[in-house]
């Protein structure tokens, strides 16, 4: 999903067109991909009414993991967190599991897992809970 918030509006733009392609056949690769695509233009909204001040009405669990941390925080570590990795941890001191971060982040998991190993290592704990309360106490969240 990043991948696509990070284009900007011309990506929003282009899946908009997508969704409104004229299906010459059923089961071709636009009918395919119209969830996933509905779901990347939600985000999108989301993304702009966050960054507008505005809350969204129907928030999604991982939505605030798209937010970039404050500067001040981050630099209190020894070694800077990842943009990536602070999704990550924002999913992970949610509660969501390493298949739900995958899943919310479209990555594997083995990423996920190679990720929060990194995010252990720069916040110099060992378990998910120590991560939680480390990054609440360096106020990362």
């Amino acid at each position: 999903m990043r991948v696509y918030l990070d284009a900007g509006p011309s990506m929003k733009q282009v899946l908009q067109r997508l969704l409104h392609t004229p299906q010459d056949a059923p089961g071709n690769a636009v009918d395919r991909s119209r969830a996933y695509i509905l779901m990347l233009l939600q985000v999108f909204e989301q993304e702009t009414s966050r960054s507008a001040g505005q809350l969204p009405c129907t928030s999604p669990p991982a939505a605030s993991a798209f937010t970039p941390l404050p500067t001040p925080a981050i630099s209190s570590l020894m070694e800077p967190l990842t943009p990536q990795e602070q999704r990550i941890l924002r999913l992970l001191v949610a509660g969501r599991s390493t298949q739900e971060i995958a899943y919310h982040l479209v990555i594997s998991r083995n990423t996920v897992k190679t990720h929060v190993r990194h995010l252990y290592g720069k916040l110099g704990v060992h378990n998910r809970m120590q991560a939680s309360a480390r990054a609440r106490d360096l106020h990362l969240l």
